[in-house]
């Protein structure tokens, strides 16, 4: 079996299309997120959790260990008109987001008690239901879930440029862990972020790009090794009513997809995302 596979995305934001940053499109940022969701009725009758504009992705398919001397990269853009007061990167590791490295002044206090603490367990974790059950009684218990700490980079970057920010692994607690997904936070403002690195030396590992699907055109010819296979091997691809013919060691299949989930409302950080998916099941002699 063979699928394509991509991060799941929480949080808002959309695409900056035009003036993108220096490596490809942003993704823009602003406005408050308020928890809405099954457990709290969507809202209705009281009011929900709010906190800080949040995106970020849930769980990263190409999640590693990162050798020491490692470092997260991230092009930021704050907007002039409407600079945040703060920023924030969010790492997950071990499944929990808990390290933190922050520019300008920025309080994690706030997300370990009371309204704060369930907007946080919420928004970064989209199956918080599933450990919290419906009510507030096991908040306390979920805080080792929750950051203790951030490490405070320095000053915001300086508004209407596009900035190079890096944090060492190390610089937030990050050792032998499993980098697993990583979230994005600011106070106020508008904030355009382009591409999302973790470097060292020269090999980069992509953890955001200009989508969080492969380009199509590679995805056309995904080419899959299998040991032993024999040149000219006719591999079934079932349930598809056909055939492809190996070459030696390997197979080429067209994994460009297509939408197989219903939409509602559409658009980032809904389900799971907007990009169509191939799910493949081949029997192979």
């Amino acid at each position: 079996m063979a699928a394509t596979t991509r991060g799941l995305t929480f949080g808002k934001w959309k695409w900056q299309e035009g003036a993108s940053g220096p490596h490809g499109r942003a993704r823009v940022t602003e406005g408050e997120t308020v928890v809405r969701d099954e457990a709290n009725s969507y809202g209705v009758g009281e009011t929900p959790p709010a906190g800080p504009s949040l995106h970020g992705v849930q769980y990263l398919p190409n999640a590693r260990r990162h050798a020491k001397g490692s470092r997260v990269v991230q092009w930021v853009w704050l907007d002039p008109k409407a600079p945040p007061r703060n920023l924030a990167i969010v790492a997950k590791t071990d499944g929990r987001f808990t390290r933190v490295a922050a520019w300008g002044t920025f309080d994690v206090g706030r997300f370990r008690s009371g309204s704060g603490l369930e907007w946080f367990l919420h928004s970064f974790y989209r199956h918080a239901d599933g450990f919290l059950g419906w009510g507030r009684d096991l908040l306390n218990a979920a805080l080792p879930y929750v950051p203790r700490e951030a490490r405070i980079m320095g000053d915001l970057p300086r508004p209407g440029e596009w900035t190079r920010l890096k944090v060492d692994l190390a610089d937030i607690g990050i050792g032998d862990e499993l980098v697993d997904g990583i979230g994005f936070v600011h106070d106020g403002g508008r904030v355009a972020w382009g591409p999302t690195t973790i470097e060292n030396g020269s090999a980069s590992q992509t953890l955001w790009g200009d989508s969080m699907a492969p380009l199509p055109a590679n995805l056309a010819v995904t080419r899959i090794e299998v040991a032993g296979l024999q040149a000219g091997a006719r591999i079934k691809v079932l349930f598809e009513d056909r055939e492809i013919v190996a070459g030696p060691g390997y197979f080429v299949d067209d994994f460009r997809g297509q939408d197989l989930y219903q939409r509602f409302g559409g658009g980032p950080g809904v389900g799971y995302g907007n990009e169509p998916v191939a799910f493949h099941i081949y029997e192979i002699p």
